[in-house]
């Protein structure tokens, strides 16, 4: 899986729940959670911001488009 080529994800439990990449350091993703896709005032929530290691990462989180 290449994270710089997609920056969408959703993830594998729930596919309401999206995050955008932000970067790649040290085998670590940083990314930010985007608003759920159902949620009718998406843009006064602001994004929350995680980090967590790549294996977790792509273990939790698939593509948006796959």
């Amino acid at each position: 899986m290449d994270l710089k080529e997609n920056r969408l994800y959703r993830n594998k439990a729930d596919s309401n729940k999206v995050v955008v990449v932000k970067e790649i350091n040290n085998n670590e993703v940083t990314f930010l959670h985007a608003p759920p896709i159902d949620s009718d005032i998406h843009w006064f929530v602001p994004p929350k911001r995680d980090t967590l290691s790549l294996s977790d990462f792509t273990s939790t989180y698939k593509p948006f488009k796959q």
